[in-house]
């Protein structure tokens, strides 16, 4: 007998009749979305750097991921990776990006006042969307800026922007 696939036997059960003769009633449109979920796992999100990483180890032909580990541990501690990956616990993470694929998330950036001696005074989002400055305090109470919105506020002074790292 072949085997029958998931989908065919709620296909199948669709026509099952209760001890009483009466047909079953059964959501074959949410059956199979929740099998659809159970099918397809959900991508895990990773920080740009580990997606560069996996793309370069599949680029190279590392198709086994003990080999990609080990590479990683090569590294050493001073790497952002090794870090990520040990330090950060991000181990099962990324053995899911590295099966099932990724979803990049977005790099956030802090924007300095340009050409200050001591970068104490950040550029600030209000709550209105206007811009003004914040000096001072911690640096995960400034303000984040994805990549576009440094397109379109600071397109003179973008490469100044400083990347959010782990909080």
């Amino acid at each position: 007998m072949n085997k029958l696939s998931k989908k065919d036997v709620f296909k199948y059960a669709t026509f099952a009749r209760n001890l009483d003769g009466q047909e079953n009633v059964i959501r074959v449109g949410a059956i199979n979305y929740l099998i659809d979920q159970l099918d397809e796992p959900e991508k895990p999100v990773v920080p740009q750097f580990v997606a560069k990483y996996i793309e370069i180890q599949r680029e190279y032909g590392y198709e086994n991921i003990g080999i990609a580990i080990k590479r990683i541990e090569g590294r050493g501690e001073h790497s952002r990776l090794f870090n990520w990956f040990f330090f950060e616990n991000n181990s099962d993470l990324f053995a899911k990006a590295w099966i099932y694929g990724y979803e990049v998330e977005e790099t956030l950036y802090y924007m300095p006042l340009p050409y200050q001696s001591n970068n104490t005074i950040y550029y600030y989002k209000q709550d209105d969307g206007k811009i003004s400055f914040k000096q001072g305090g911690m640096m995960k109470d400034h303000s984040k800026f994805t990549q576009e919105e440094l397109d379109k506020y600071f397109p003179e002074i973008k490469h100044m922007a400083v990347e959010v790292r782990n909080e």
